[in-house]
């Protein structure tokens, strides 16, 4: 035996300890009679500054923005995360390293590099981000839950972590997992319980569980989790959180500390949680950005970049399957009912079609997928765990019953294939039924609505008895992806207990009897978009809620929602102290009821159908990432199987349609493209467009004043300068004139963002907006042509070569 885990817990808690600055800390008297909302007490408190507060209440967008501009800097942003993380420490457990000192060194050094150099270093420049204990920082230990490891020094960084540092993030510290990460809440003999954020008597999930509470505390604007059964949306659903689980492959994994190495069955993935959807979207963007290039650095990444523009194909609705009530093993809890029925009012607002959806096989998938766990998990955690006298979790039993019966380490080449071929016909028949629903004219399905668990939040320690990932684990085996998204909260006065119904076996009958009312009044409702393998695009709920479906959620996820206060009594009866590491039992009781303290609930507003921002995307944009030789072009709502490359299954049209209904044809590319780009230029703060080209010197930005001031000279000074860093002239190009030339250079120059799919000018200034110093010659140009009325301009050449046609004013 090695050294008992109860010594090695006590050096890492202690060095855990003396890393946290006193002045950090809570005082006493903050944390006596702390309400089971914690969320509430980071303001409540006192504690942090005004000016505190709103960093961490912003989002990672506002944040990159704010610390470009120079309205913060990236060292007050990082002291602002680190005192946040501190307070959620002190009320749910959530961390594990702490890395203030290297945090605060690279904050100062990236304000003297923006300082000294008026750049950023990459898109995600000073902003803070949070890692699952898995995520290796030389020289920090990486336990994993594991006394083995829990004081360990670690010299080779994860890809990940390097590949962010490299995009400007910094990294301040790292969050609680459970025993080797395959446990469902977050509990170790090493750091001891994490509890949830918004009721401090459930569970925070898991096993990204230390994630969660972290982000919902707002001690994180952005976090990275791993998902190999629902280690992402757990803890997301139960803390009311984004959080996105992507097809193996489209994110870099190697170099993460793993619970079970080399197990290859059921692969795990990494994916950001966040408090808001952008915050993910721009962490994708980022990561998967031909600038980073992670599938150079990782062999099992595949080289797809981020596709802003495959969400939803032009000219039809988005078509979404649902699954109500349950998913033929166990039934949802009475508030994830009401988030169901909620999510399919607001898409079917929104202009899209949701159907019923009959999941397939499910349960087998999930039960397939645990027995792997168990045959592939049970040597290579218990051989580790026991050599320190470890206890094993309730809901770990099954890897302990394994390892007991000798079955562990034993597994033949026979068995191998056959889970294999088994695995392999699951994910056939689920992709055979899935394309069986493009009927009747009717495109195939986009997305599954799906809850995330069965609760909104079990009470901790309850789910070491009665384990359930079937909302989860089924899509792992299909390796699918899946986006968590916040819907509501519980409300013991709607969300009444079923009445005559028949459980359909004992273990979905043990989660209905856990159901009660008033202990689980405030819990987050959430849900999960799953979208086909490496259309993480659609999985990630951009499409699904484009929130015109708009949802009751707290103030800080939408700018755009009215607020009512009410008097929302929650239980608080008197929680029994944190466990004690080791002891998973924390089970309060449910029924006490004694404080009530006001809770803010948005109300959904009316859905909108007229087109933001965003727009449509230009016609004859690329929507998917062809693997062969041929371009993929969009197509209209077609019969599956039809040939979408064929002219007649996207006819064009030629008018610009002014308040777009869900199901009506193609609009006018170029006119689009038009309109799209001065939404976006008027977003960003470009100044006021009206009709093709701005009032003279009104609602103008300094960047657009400084374009107009370019001369005709220095745009062709501008285009020798760029002529000489050649060897050889561009021949082919002889023909074209300067400012074609320019501006077909701007969009083959990929550090400036993906170009396909997109018009120049919403691209030159989203990389404006991104600090990626796009030429202001460029926007002279476009802002030239556009006066002169060349409606073609906004219109990139790739795309013009992806295309059959290009046609503005007729179908000729």
């Amino acid at each position: 035996m090695g050294q008992h885990y109860k010594e090695i817990a006590a050096i890492a808690l202690k060095r855990r300890a003396d890393a946290i600055p006193k002045e950090y800390l809570l005082p006493e008297t903050a944390l006596a009679n702390l309400p089971l909302n914690l969320t509430t007490v980071p303001k409540s408190s006192g504690h942090l500054t005004p000016a505190e507060l709103e960093i961490i209440e912003a989002d990672a967008e506002d944040i990159l923005l704010k610390i470009r501009e120079k309205k913060w800097t990236a060292l007050a942003v990082t002291e602002a995360f680190c005192k946040a993380s501190i307070v959620a420490q002190q009320l749910t457990n959530c961390l594990t390293e702490i890395l203030f000192p290297e945090a605060i060194a690279r904050a100062k050094s990236l304000d003297e590099h923006l300082e000294k150099t008026g750049q950023v270093v990459g898109p995600l420049h000073g902003l803070p981000i949070s890692l699952k204990d898995c995520m290796i920082t030389p020289p920090h230990p990486s336990s994993i839950g594991m006394a083995c490891y829990a004081n360990e020094p670690t010299d080779e960084e994860t890809i990940l972590v390097g590949v962010l540092a490299k995009l400007g993030a910094v990294f301040y510290v790292k969050t609680n997992v459970p025993t080797a990460m395959m446990m469902m809440e977050t509990i170790n003999v090493v750091w001891g319980e994490t509890n949830g954020a918004y009721h401090s008597g459930t569970s925070c999930g898991g096993s990204s569980g230390g994630e969660g509470a972290l982000l919902a505390m707002r001690g994180s604007p952005l976090g990275i989790g791993t998902d190999i059964g629902g280690s992402i949306r757990i803890p997301s659903a139960f803390n009311g959180l984004y959080g996105l689980k992507p097809s193996f492959g489209r994110f870099p994994v190697y170099g993460g500390k793993s619970g079970i190495t080399g197990q290859d069955f059921i692969y795990a993935n990494n994916g950001p949680m966040s408090r808001s959807l952008e915050s993910l979207k721009l962490y994708c963007r980022a990561v998967l950005s031909t600038e980073s290039s992670p599938w150079n650095l990782d062999p099992k990444c595949i080289p797809i970049p981020w596709r802003e523009e495959v969400i939803q194909p032009k000219g039809r609705k988005l078509r979404f399957g649902i699954v109500f009530d349950h998913d033929g093993e166990i039934h949802v809890q009475p508030p994830i009912v009401r988030g169901l029925a909620m999510a399919k009012k607001a898409l079917e607002a929104a202009g899209h079609e949701v159907f019923e959806w009959e999941p397939l096989n499910h349960p087998a998938m999930v039960d397939e997928m645990n027995r792997s766990f168990h045959t592939l998990g049970a040597a290579a955690i218990l051989d580790l765990t026991l050599q320190n006298e470890e206890p094993v979790y309730g809901s770990m039993k099954n890897y302990e019953a394994t390892y007991q019966k000798g079955e562990h380490g034993t597994l033949g080449p026979t068995k191998l294939r056959e889970m294999i071929i088994k695995r392999n016909a699951y994910q056939k028949a689920y992709l055979d039924k899935w394309n069986a629903t493009a009927q009747d004219g009717k495109g195939v399905m986009d997305g599954i609505i799906i809850a995330a668990s069965p609760w909104t939040a079990p009470r901790l320690g309850l789910t070491q008895e009665i384990f359930c990932v079937n909302y989860t684990g089924a899509f792992n085996v299909l390796d699918y992806p899946s986006c968590t998204f916040p819907v509501t909260f519980a409300d013991k006065s709607i969300d009444l207990p079923r009445k005559d119904w028949t459980p359909l076996n004992e273990l979905d009958g043990k989660i209905q009897a856990d159901y009660d009312p008033e202990f689980y009044h405030g819990t987050p409702v959430a849900l999960q978009c799953v979208g086909r393998r490496l259309e993480d695009e659609k999985g990630c709920p951009t499409a699904a809620l484009q929130l015109n479906a708009k949802r009751a959620r707290l103030p800080c996820q939408s700018r755009s929602r009215s607020l009512i206060v009410i008097d929302n009594p929650i239980s608080t009866s008197k929680l029994p102290p944190s466990p004690q590491p080791g002891n998973p039992k924390h089970l309060p009781q449910p029924k006490s009821q004694e404080r009530h303290f006001p809770r803010e609930i948005a109300i959904m507003p009316p859905a909108r159908r007229t087109r933001t921002s965003s727009g449509p995307a230009a016609k004859g944009a690329q929507k998917t990432l062809s693997f062969g030789n041929k371009v993929t072009k969009p197509a209209a709502a077609v019969p599956y199987g039809k040939d979408i490359s064929s002219p007649k299954a996207h006819p064009l049209s030629n008018t610009v349609k002014q308040e777009p209904e869900p199901d009506t044809g193609h609009v006018d590319s170029s006119a689009a493209v038009l309109q799209q780009a001065k939404a976006e230029l008027e977003s960003a703060g470009l100044g006021e467009i009206k009709g093709n080209v701005k009032e003279e010197g009104e609602g103008k930005s300094e960047d657009v004043l400084k374009a107009e001031k370019v001369s005709d000279a220095q745009i062709k000074r501008y285009w020798r300068e760029r002529e000489a860093e050649r060897r050889t002239k561009r021949v082919h190009q002889e023909e074209l004139a300067v400012e074609e030339k320019i501006l077909r250079l701007f969009d083959m120059s990929s550090q400036y963002g993906p170009a396909i799919g997109i018009a120049r000018m919403k691209r030159w200034t989203r990389a404006q907006k991104l600090g990626l110093a796009p030429p202001i010659e460029v926007l002279a140009v476009l802002l030239k042509e556009e006066k002169k009325g060349n409606d073609k301009i906004e219109r990139a050449y790739v795309d013009e070569l992806m295309s059959s046609k290009f046609v503005v004013g007729d179908t000729a």
